[in-house]
């Protein structure tokens, strides 16, 4: 992509590493709607359960299942 993009636009060193960040950002927030999936299925097995699986505190575990449960709310209304 970055050769098409050089060829057909100029595009230097500059566009390889913004697109390198951005694709970096995306996998991150991509990571973490995953654990947070993770944490609100897994959840019913116990809060301790969650929290050694992932490597983080109890409380963690909690907040995790809510921004999941959250976004599945908005993603549910969004599309009715």
């Amino acid at each position: 992509m970055c050769e098409a993009m050089r060829d057909k636009f100029g595009a230097g060193p500059e566009f390889e590493l913004a697109l390198g960040d951005l694709v970096g950002r995306y996998r991150r927030a991509h990571d973490s709607r995953m654990r947070d999936a993770e944490a609100a299925r897994l959840l019913p097995h116990g809060a301790e359960v969650v929290a050694e699986r992932q490597g983080c505190h109890r409380v963690t575990v909690y907040r995790r299942a809510r921004r999941a449960i959250v976004a599945l709310k908005i993603l549910h209304a969004t599309n009715t």
